[in-house]
């Protein structure tokens, strides 16, 4: 089934912006969009790097957390000595 546009028309295909040369030497004018395979491919590793990332950050803040709590600490038990 054809996917059509709100007035009833088919949705044009993207077309390439630079002098009409796409990488693959396909139909003139237009861009051939990467496989579902590869596409799927892509947002996965993007999502394993954007949590490897976030859980580095994480671990880097809770050291900081710690460092500053025994900070704090120290500074309190010498009041009280």
């Amino acid at each position: 089934m054809e996917a059509k546009e709100s007035n009833g028309e088919k949705p044009q295909q993207p077309t390439s912006t630079t002098n009409g040369s796409n990488l693959d030497g396909a139909e003139t004018g237009k861009i051939i969009w990467p496989t579902t395979t590869d596409l799927n491919t892509r947002i996965r590793k993007l999502i394993t790097a954007f949590q490897r990332n976030f859980k580095k950050e994480e671990i880097k803040n809770v050291q900081k957390a710690k460092v500053c709590v025994k900070a704090y600490d120290k500074k309190s038990t010498r009041i009280f000595r």
